[in-house]
């Protein structure tokens, strides 16, 4: 996603010759039904959490998290601890 009141761009000569364009609404989920399946697919060896969790922050770190979120230098997704 780019930032609000960014505009994109794209080739659409395809688009007449049957590609679609397909968007996703960013944080669409269902939290009692995705996490399990996520640890399921972990479990499994489907997915790899290691891969996708770059970057791990304790509750006390929570602002210099948000400041990379921003920066762009997160790298995947975060993780932030609530306990010790």
């Amino acid at each position: 996603m780019s930032r609000a009141g960014n505009n994109i761009w794209l080739f659409s000569l395809p688009l007449h010759f049957g590609k679609v364009f397909v968007r996703s609404h960013g944080g669409d989920s269902i939290p009692h039904e995705d996490i399990p399946r996520y640890a399921r697919l972990a479990r499994i060896g489907r997915i790899k959490l290691d891969d996708v969790l770059t970057d791990d922050f304790t509750l006390d770190e929570i602002e210099l998290g948000m400041c990379k979120i921003r920066e762009g230098t997160v790298g995947g997704r975060c993780l932030i601890a609530l306990c010790g």
